[in-house]
């Protein structure tokens, strides 16, 4: 599921994806796809690496972890011109804007 917001000055401010399973691909795969739609790009089209930005592997184990477990995290960090939040409470969210 995918969801963008609007900001004020017309343009796109953010990007939601849930991701369904909470595996390194799927979170990968979300992450990129969050920044491409807000930077209105294919996906194929993204040269960033992010496995340079943050320990992807890392990442999917906490949300592996935090499954159907009432643990709730955020973990946000920078990515080139982009801030990327990861989150999860009963879903796992991927925000980026």
């Amino acid at each position: 599921m995918a969801t963008k917001s609007k900001g004020s000055r017309g343009g796109t401010d953010d990007v939601t994806r849930r991701v369904s399973t909470p595996t390194e691909t799927a979170l990968t795969n979300a992450i990129v796809d969050a920044v491409a739609a807000l930077r209105d790009e294919d996906p194929t089209d993204i040269e960033f690496k992010l496995y340079e930005h943050v320990d992807t592997e890392s990442l999917a184990r906490l949300a592996r972890d935090g499954a159907g477990n009432p643990l709730t995290w955020t973990v946000t960090f920078p990515v080139e011109d982009v801030e990327v939040t990861v989150s999860c409470d009963e879903d796992l969210r991927v925000r980026v804007r």
